[in-house]
């Protein structure tokens, strides 16, 4: 408080009462700005609310900070899946059209080692199982509503267009009867 501005050396007159009204003032304004930082000091309530905002604030940041890089981290979790899962369903289907490959390139050796007879047993076998689909789908649709008549009619066009799968198990199937038969006799 000795850093009070002084008109004048003090072994000089004395001071006037307007002089003195102002050191007075500026003493009470200094006065005041010290009692003030005392008392924010002094004040560990508002320190304490201080540093609990803060730390509030801090925390807050963090979890904004956590919660985007965990949304980061699903996006791409769910990229790596998608590509993982789009890679597997290639595969799967490369392997499904091998399988086919392979079952009718077993059917047509099957087909091939067949004696003439049997070959023709299972074409007419074939034939009347095709006829017999029909009569059948025939009385279905004149017997039952419009949707279901459709669905038969699907079901009959599906038979005819996938007549060689289905003479290739046929003739599997009669294969393994008469290489059963055969063991039985021996």
């Amino acid at each position: 408080m000795n850093d009070m501005p002084h008109s004048r050396p003090a072994h000089d007159e004395p001071l006037t009462p307007e002089e003195l009204r102002v050191e007075a003032e500026a003493t009470r304004e200094q006065l005041g700005r010290t009692v003030e930082a005392l008392a924010a000091k002094a004040d560990v309530k508002a320190q304490v609310q201080r540093k609990a905002e803060d730390a509030k604030a801090q925390v807050h940041g963090k979890a904004t900070e956590a919660k985007v890089q965990a949304r980061l981290a699903a996006m791409d979790a769910k990229a790596q899946v998608r590509e993982k899962a789009g890679t597997a369903k290639v595969r799967a289907r490369e392997k499904a059209a091998l399988a086919k490959d392979r079952a009718a390139r077993i059917a047509r050796d099957a087909q091939e080692k067949l004696p003439p007879p049997v070959v023709d047993k299972a074409m007419r076998a074939k034939a009347r199982l095709g006829s017999t689909a029909s009569a059948v789908a025939a009385k279905v649709e004149a017997k039952t509503p419009d949707a279901f008549a459709e669905q038969a009619g699907r079901a009959q066009r599906a038979v005819g267009r996938r007549s060689g799968p289905l003479l290739a198990v046929g003739i599997v199937g009669l294969l393994l009867v008469v290489g059963k038969r055969r063991a039985g006799k021996r």
